[in-house]
């Protein structure tokens, strides 16, 4: 069994893959989380409530996974909380 990619590489690849990604739209941020999430096999959940997106976190680990993929997204030059991306919608489970 082949192992994951890194954290970086993998964002990096979602990034080459994406047509429209914009490092200044959260909303091509929260793909880039989304895709995280979905291939790490993260138990954080990102579930649309009305018009709002909100992002369960299921660890202070999988925050600090998510908030490094924002921030590789962003280009690592600048300091971006998951709180921006999703716009102070998130819950901690733990």
């Amino acid at each position: 069994m082949k192992g994951k990619k890194s954290i970086q590489q993998f964002v990096y690849d979602t990034i080459a893959a994406t047509e429209s990604f914009d490092p200044n739209n959260p909303n091509s941020l929260k793909e880039i989380i989304k895709a995280v999430i979905h291939y790490y096999e993260l138990k954080t959940d990102s579930v649309l409530e009305g018009k709002t997106e909100t992002l369960y976190l299921a660890s202070i680990a999988e925050e600090n996974i998510l908030t490094r993929a924002a921030q590789l997204a962003v280009g690592d030059k600048e300091d971006i909380t998951i709180e921006e991306v999703y716009n102070s919608q998130v819950v901690r489970k733990h």
